[in-house]
């Protein structure tokens, strides 16, 4: 996954489990078209972080948050009926 503007909702984007998960975060003014590109003719998914343009410390809680949240592992687990759209 790769947290881009534009990119997906969590709950199209994330995988079943959070162990197939893989979280790229880009640097100040995001990833190059380029990178972004490359990461998906490898298979990434852009998924989107939200609104707002977050710092790399939050924007790392904010994906690691929206990925416990969609994975249908942690639901079933924690049996949370919260659904993400």
């Amino acid at each position: 996954l790769i947290a881009h503007p534009g990119g997906e909702p969590w709950s199209v984007a994330a995988p079943p489990t959070m162990q197939e998960a893989l979280i790229a975060i880009g640097p100040e003014g995001g990833f190059t078209d380029e990178e972004v590109q490359l990461a998906q003719r490898h298979g990434a998914r852009l998924v989107d972080l939200g609104a707002n343009v977050l710092r790399i410390e939050t924007a790392a809680i904010a994906a690691v948050a929206g990925l416990v949240l969609a994975t249908d592992e942690t639901r079933m687990k924690h049996g949370c009926g919260l659904e993400l759209k």
